[in-house]
Parts: C-alpha cells; sequence; structure tokens
C-alpha cells in the first residue's frame, strides 16, 4: 500500500498528504467480496489482499481492539431498501470485516445524510461531523460501505510543553514561516543512510511506534522519501535504525486534515475493473444487478502534540447500478425504409418456406 502513497503524493507534491492503508484495505476489501473474478483479482493483487491476509486482519482488528491504546475500526453496509443483498457477499463482510448492514431509503435524503453522519461522528469520538453531504445519493446509489478509523495514543516519553518554542520551518520553493516545535533529547532508533535520515517514536503500549523520515539534504525532493518507502518497506528503516547515542529532536506540532479522491488514484495503480459502468465488476453483491464503483474518498485528520497523537480517518465508495445500457457498447442499427429482401425457412430441416425481394411495400 505505500506505493499508493507514493502515488497520491506525486499527483501532489506540493501539498499535505494523509493516507490510510487501513482504511483503504477495509473498504476495498468489502468490495473485492463482491467483485467478479476480474474485479477482485486487480483489488487482491493491487491491494495486497487475499484470503489469508483476511484472516490476518480478523486477528489484527482484534488484537488491536485490545491494546492498550483507543482504537475502533468500524466497517458499514448502507444498502438502499429496494435491493437485496446477496447472501455470500453478506457473509463475507460479516466474517472477515465484521461489516455492519443498514438499510436507508434515498427518497428521504436529508434523513440519510443526517443517520450516516451522526453514525461516522459516533465512531470517529467526534473528530468528523459532517462528512457527507446529499451527494452521496445523487444517480442510482445501490450500497455505501465505509471503514471508520479511530486511533489515540500516549507518547512513552512525553514531550515537555515548556520546551515547545515558534521555530522556522522551510518548505522547499516557499518563504520560511514560523511553527510551534516540540524539542527533546532522547535515546531513540536513529536512523541515517546519507540519503535518507529518521527517527522512531514509541507511544505508551510499545507496539505501536511513529517513524518519521526526511531527506537528509535539505534540497532533496520529498519523493526520494516516498519513493524508498514504496519499494524498501518499513522493515529496512525499523532494522537499521541505532539507539546508541541520543539524538536532539525537533518536532512540529500538528494540526492537520486532508481530502483524498481514491478513484483516480487507484486507476494509476492498476485497478479499472470495479470503476467501469459498462464492465459490472461487481456482480456478487446486489441480486439481479451488477455494479460498479461511482465515487470514493478518503478523509483524514491527525492531531499530534507534546502528549500524543489522534487519527481520525472515514474511508468510503458509493456503489451504483449499471445502466441499461454500457457507455462504450456498439450499437448496430438497421431501419427498414427502402427495398429488402425476406426469407422464410425452417431451422430444423433448412428447408426455404419464403423468399422475397420487396421494393415497394
Amino acid at each position: 500500500m505505500l506505493q499508493f502513497f507514493d502515488t497520491a503524493f506525486r499527483a501532489s507534491p506540493h501539498q499535505n498528504m494523509l493516507f490510510s492503508p487501513w482504511g483503504i484495505r477495509q473498504c476495498f476489501g468489502m468490495i473485492a467480496a463482491g467483485a467478479g473474478t476480474e474485479g477482485k483479482t486487480e483489488i487482491l493483487k493491487k491491494l495486497g489482499l487475499d484470503q489469508i491476509s483476511a484472516v490476518r486482519q480478523i486477528a489484527a482488528r482484534q488484537s488491536l481492539s485490545h491494546s492498550n491504546v483507543q482504537f475502533n475500526s468500524f466497517n458499514a453496509l448502507f444498502l438502499d431498501s429496494c435491493y437485496t443483498l446477496q447472501p455470500g457477499f453478506i457473509r463475507q463482510c460479516s466474517l472477515f470485516y465484521g461489516g455492519k448492514l443498514y438499510q436507508f431509503d434515498r427518497k428521504r435524503k436529508g434523513e440519510c445524510v443526517r443517520y450516516f453522519n451522526q453514525i461516522v461522528q459516533r465512531e470517529s469520538r467526534n473528530l468528523f461531523k459532517d462528512v457527507f453531504s446529499g451527494q452521496i445519493l445523487e444517480g442510482d446509489p445501490a450500497l455505501v460501505l465505509l471503514n471508520v478509523l479511530y486511533f489515540k495514543a500516549q507518547w512513552e516519553l512525553p514531550f515537555m510543553p515548556h520546551k515547545t518554542v515558534s521555530d522556522t520551518f522551510q518548505v522547499p520553493g516557499s518563504p520560511p514561516y514560523k511553527v510551534d516545535m516540540m524539542s527533546a533529547e532522547w535515546k531513540i532508533p536513529y536512523y541515517n543512510d546519507g540519503k535518507i535520515c529518521g527517527i522512531t517514536l514509541n507511544y505508551s503500549d510499545p507496539r505501536f511506534k511513529l517513524l518519521l523520515l526526511m531527506p537528509v539534504k535539505s534540497s532533496d525532493p520529498l519523493e526520494t522519501v516516498t519513493a524508498s518507502l514504496a519499494e524498501k518497506g518499513l522493515d529496512t528503516f525499523l532494522q537499521n535504525s541505532s539507539s546508541q547515542y541520543k539524538t536532539r529532536l525537533k518536532v512540529p506540532r500538528l494540526k492537520l486534515e486532508h481530502r483524498l479522491e481514491l478513484i483516480p488514484l487507484f486507476r494509476k495503480n492498476g485497478i479499472q475493473k470495479i470503476f467501469d459502468r459498462s464492465c459490472g465488476a461487481l456482480n456478487a453483491m446486489v441480486k439481479d444487478h451488477a455494479l460498479f464503483v461511482s465515487h470514493a474518498e478518503q478523509f483524514i485528520k491527525l492531531n499530534l502534540d507534546e502528549s500524543g497523537t489522534e487519527v481520525a480517518a472515514v474511508t468510503y465508495a458509493g456503489v451504483e447500478t449499471m445502466s441499461l445500457r454500457p457507455e462504450n457498447e456498439k450499437i448496430n442499427e438497421f431501419y427498414v425504409n427502402r427495398s429488402f429482401v425476406l426469407t422464410l425457412f425452417d431451422t430444423q430441416t433448412g428447408v426455404v418456406l419464403l423468399t422475397g425481394a420487396i421494393l415497394h411495400p
């Protein structure tokens, strides 16, 4: 999933980028459960999902829920009441993702949107209040799939508030500006390969860590880091870090939010079928209908301060029924408005019963 992050950042290299691989895998794992062979293959391959990884995610979700941090991963399926889900799809969403099923009547748009937002607000511990608008029910939405992630943890070594001071932050190509900078000096894992340097911060439950990376040279683009993460993964940085010496660090206090459209990102990474209205790749979700993903987004909020970190992520995908005639399907035309020939025959015996050339009907 880190290659998706690299792709997303490269598309907008001059703005903040927040991305939740967990939210993507949860939401689109449910979509894969309702996809046909081609659509499912694309999703599973590109997102690194299969039945084994899905089982591992069950174990991960249970383990995270029993950790010493505040963790919530909530999966839901909002179904238009005029449709019926396939039993196999319901079973997989429930078994592998703990998906809860809710029904809605899109004719009551305002009420539905308020209901969706109330659930998101509750599951994000009030970090999100008005994610959805009436646009989510435009078109012919049969189903909306949703993951809400919430995480809150304290640092193992909290920063001292009195050491937070205003300091300069430099963005390439822009004038420097002042930010609130947290300061400390600890023996913590430090990484430096000459091109990229970084630190790893522990939370009060040490199974959770925060890895911070940046180019060694301020003139090098941040793509140096995102590309390396996508290529090497996290383990390279963690395994080659050392706590032998103290590290003097300064970390900005953060309060950020980000919205990311997922369909362009997925298309760039080779997932196409599920977004094609003429393909009908989602044919195992709803009885008697083939579906496609018409819109998908991720919203993230991050608060990082002297005491710890708080994150909320909302990932959703709206699924619509196919149009009666696929957009790109070839349409033949045959208008009998001039002279023509007709033949009447028996297919079993091959006997021609009648043939004629009609010039003046």
